[in-house]
């Protein structure tokens, strides 16, 4: 690696992780490490003292491995190389091809022998250099014992790997190489260990008497199914306390979180789980991993990777998505991180399990602002705004408006956004603790205007503008990730100021993006003494692969110059 400038010296620190169980212990063997420097013409190379490894105990069960490379300055080369003995057959093995600076070379090889069970996984957006595997027969005194398989990969000229906006998590797309020990076990017979597990599954479909008067008052005057699992999900969500504990496995039972009226994430959604199902309604958890916690592979059994639950209800001809733990979801709303791409729904028998995909695709945030602007009596214009914003946006705002000040601090937000001549008033919001109602914002604004001028020149784009394109690399080797498709509406209807007419008026406009992938529509008219502006923003889809990206990072450079655009008003003689 070739350090260049004074901030990539952290890059000459090396650690590598050691597994440890009881008396046993993973070992390094053979470390080399150097430093080569350009000093008077010649190359100086610097090696690495014995005395400068360290081994630091980092939890009951890993310890580190850890030096520094001698001698590094501005301009230096580093390279180490090592062999890792290990008494427990394998791990998990990963090599990473990319990090956070360029890598010119990256090489893995690994050597495993006959007998032993594993999976190759390679995650890579790279074009390997090397990808060879090659299977060679182990012999002793003329005879045949087995065989070796060894795996090689190369990767060139590996770029720095970046976040970049609308990332769920970068360890996603960090080129590298996973080699996993044992055979898949297959979610199916996941699903049936967490049934059985007193952590997790076994009281959900029990008779749990306990439940038996509070249900029926929590569900008095339902008239259907439907509204009896509302209720079910509305007295979790709304007297229960998520303590935010991260997994999916319970430390308490669930009569024991009833009872404390508080729990994890996981035990509330168990809890309203095992309420559904006491009622008689097909309700089943749903183990998944989070998007900032990273993909489940479908094909490859991790019950690791796992770290939330939810629940599925199946109510008639409908099926329903809950999450009791939060109480800014409204029923059947999930929050963002759910949307993952690929759940496992964990039923009571093995005939009743089933493996599901919630997509961002599958999202519509649905957005609608409409103006009005009218002549004031006293000069300038006079206004009125309706936001309807979409149902992840209304859940933000709750959470923001929440605590002491709370709604302050979003009202200054707002006030924050618009211009030195606009001046806001009358601030409410409609069903703001209200989760299962649609929330509405409405407000009041003036515009001053200077009516001395001969030339006045607004920007019709008065809320909700895309100030600048949030896709600012010109390239990008992994997929765009957005929470969810998008609708967005904005609908302006204004006055002429008085004594103007309209000189000039951006020409309307339609946007096709990719084929199909949405498209922004701008469309302006003049009729009489009124101005009429209809913009929509549709993405069909949230997630864009590479070869998409350079006509949505077109996209979006179109729409926020288009929606920069002014009207000029030239007075009138």
């Amino acid at each position: 690696m070739l350090i260049l400038k004074r901030r990539g010296f952290e890059a000459a620190t090396v650690t590598i992780p050691l597994l440890v169980y009881k008396e046993r212990s993973e070992e390094i063997n053979e470390l080399k490490a150097a430093t080569y420097n350009l000093e008077r013409g010649k190359v100086v190379k610097t090696d690495l003292d014995k005395s400068g490894i360290f081994k630091e105990k980092f939890s009951e069960n890993l310890e580190v491995e850890r030096f520094t490379f001698p001698a590094v300055k501005e301009g230096s080369i580093i390279e180490f190389m090592y062999k890792e003995k290990s008494q427990f057959g394998f791990g998990n093995e990963t090599w990473q091809f990319q990090g956070v600076y360029p890598c010119l070379w990256s090489e893995y090889m690994a050597s495993i022998p006959s007998g032993f069970i594993y999976s190759v996984v390679p995650h890579c957006y790279l074009q390997f250099y090397i990808d060879k595997t090659e299977t060679k027969e182990r012999s002793d005194l003329g005879s045949v014992y087995g065989s070796i398989k060894t795996f090689h990969w190369v990767v060139r000229n590996v770029p720095a790997l970046k976040e970049l906006p609308y990332t769920t998590t970068i360890r996603n797309w960090v080129a590298r190489v996973e080699i996993r020990p044992g055979g898949s076990l297959g979610w199916r017979l996941v699903s049936q260990q967490l049934l059985r597990s007193d952590r997790f599954g076994a009281d959900v479909p029990a008779d749990n008497p306990w439940l038996d008067k509070d249900l029926k008052e929590i569900t008095a005057g339902a008239e259907d199914d439907l509204s009896k699992a509302r209720k079910i999900y509305a007295y979790v969500r709304d007297h229960f306390s998520c303590n935010k504990r991260p997994g999916y496995m319970m430390t308490n039972t669930l009569k024991t979180v009833y009872n404390a009226r508080s729990g994890s994430a996981a035990e509330l959604n168990l809890l309203l789980t095992a309420m559904l199902d006491h009622e008689k309604m097909y309700a089943f958890p749903v183990v998944l991993s989070t998007r900032s916690n990273g993909f489940m592979n479908p094909m490859v059994t991790q019950p690791a990777i796992l770290n939330y639950v939810i629940c599925k209800l199946n109510c008639g001809s409908t099926s329903y998505f809950l999450d009791a733990s939060d109480p800014e979801l409204k029923y059947g709303q999930l929050p963002l991180e759910c949307y993952n791409d690929y759940d496992v729904v964990v039923g009571d028998t093995e005939q009743r399990f089933l493996e599901a995909k919630l997509t961002a695709d599958s999202l519509i945030e649905q957005e609608k602002v409409v103006v009005f602007l009218s002549n004031g009596e006293k000069g300038g214009l006079d206004g009125s705004v309706q936001r309807f914003p979409g149902i992840a946006e209304a859940m933000e705002i709750r959470k923001k408006t929440k605590g002491q000040d709370g709604e302050k601090k979003f009202w200054d937000q707002l006030r924050s956004g618009l211009t030195a001549e606009e001046t806001v008033a009358d601030l409410e919001i409609d069903s703001l603790r209200l989760p299962d109602e649609p929330m509405v914002i409405n407000y009041s604004f003036h515009v001053a205007t200077d009516s001395a001028s001969d030339i006045l020149y607004f920007t019709p784009i008065l809320a909700d503008r895309i100030a600048a394109n949030p896709l600012k690399d010109v390239v990008r080797i992994y997929p765009v990730e957005m929470p969810y498709s998008k609708d967005a509406n904005y609908i302006l209807t204004m006055d002429i100021p008085n004594g103007y007419a309209a000189e000039e008026l951006p020409k309307s406009e339609k946007v096709l993006l990719n084929d199909g992938g949405g498209y922004f529509e701008y469309v302006l008219t003049k009729d009489g003494d009124q101005i009429h502006l209809r913009t929509r923003i549709r993405l069909a889809k949230a997630n864009f692969q590479p070869e998409e990206y350079e006509n949505l990072r077109s996209f979006f450079s179109t729409v926020v110059e288009k929606e920069s655009e002014q009207i000029v008003f030239k007075k009138k003689k």
